[in-house]
């Protein structure tokens, strides 16, 4: 959410009267088991739990728009293992003039799919790859073949026109290869990628080793640079401590749809405030514009 991102550098301190972005995840389902995943899709896919029907989504998003949203995140689990209503829910959003991230793995991005992507105007796709080498991604995300399925899917992507991010998720397991990541990435001519270490939520709470060196990032990061600038952009994310540091200081411009409807603010703070199926969008943004600043959630993050 790039608008998003700029208006962070002017922290509000009451939320906006209408959303400036939402966030949909249309699925808890999900293709791959990374053990860190933020959204626990490997345990809710197993658990088959339930999701919005397609109708219950697209009245989400005529609501969304309707609040007058200017950007989305369509993500899931793997938003293409509802590969219909993806589609149709990014090429509305296209055609009302917002914004649309895609968030996916990649594997099921065929000619088709990135033949729809590319006919679109302001859709960019986030594609996960956690590695230079097949061994290190298919470990990191657990399904062999996931690293050859990505590789295909940013090509075709690329191929289309549409505007491609690769996001490299960083854990001790393949911090050391980073240099070679970013390497063939612009050999690739993928024009960004976003590093960004293991967030502590979902399926990584629950245990493992993810602690990484953030300064050995920034020296890779900076040493690309020095050899082939600025060219392709390299964005370096702040991990689990950046965004709850800001509660109870900066009030949220977006708000979050999970796959059965309950709405949050972001990823990370576990706080439901209604169900856009249920309640409707525009009262859970009314929620959460009140209740933001809720002395639980200040508790929670430490404030």
């Amino acid at each position: 959410m790039w608008r998003l991102g700029r208006r962070s550098q002017r922290a509000l301190t009451e939320a906006p009267e209408r959303p400036v972005g939402a966030k949909l995840e249309i699925t808890y389902a999900c293709n791959l088991r990374c053990g860190f995943c933020y959204t626990d899709s490997p345990r809710r896919t197993l658990q088959r739990t339930p999701e919005l029907s397609d109708a219950e989504w697209h009245e989400v998003v005529r609501q969304s728009l309707d609040l007058g949203i200017v950007e989305a995140v369509v993500t899931g689990g793997e938003p293409f293992l509802r590969k219909e209503l993806t589609l149709a829910v990014i090429e509305t959003l296209a055609a009302a003039g917002v914004g649309v991230t895609l968030n996916t793995n990649g594997w099921f991005i065929d000619e088709e799919v990135a033949g729809r992507l590319g006919a679109l105007r302001g859709v960019t796709a986030h594609v996960s790859l956690d590695g230079a080498r097949a061994g290190l991604h298919d470990g990191s995300r657990g399904v062999p073949g996931s690293w050859r399925r990505a590789m295909e899917g940013i090509d075709r992507l690329l191929g289309a026109g549409v505007g491609v991010c690769v996001v490299h998720v960083v854990t001790p397991a393949n911090a050391a290869g980073v240099p070679d990541f970013l390497e063939q990435m612009w050999a690739l001519g993928v024009p960004w990628v976003r590093i960004t270490p293991v967030v502590l939520t979902g399926a990584a709470a629950r245990g493992g080793n993810w602690q990484i060196s953030r300064g050995a990032l920034q020296e890779a990061t900076d040493e690309f640079r020095r050899r082939h600038g600025t060219a392709m952009q390299i964005a370096l994310q702040p991990g689990t401590g950046g965004s709850i540091s800001l509660q109870g200081h900066e009030a949220p411009g977006s708000f979050l749809v999970r796959p059965n409807g309950d709405v949050r603010p972001d990823s990370m703070r576990p706080f439901s405030f209604g169900n856009a199926a249920r309640d409707g969008v525009e009262a859970c943004w009314t929620a959460i514009r009140e209740g933001w600043d809720d002395e639980q959630i200040n508790r929670w993050a430490g404030r």
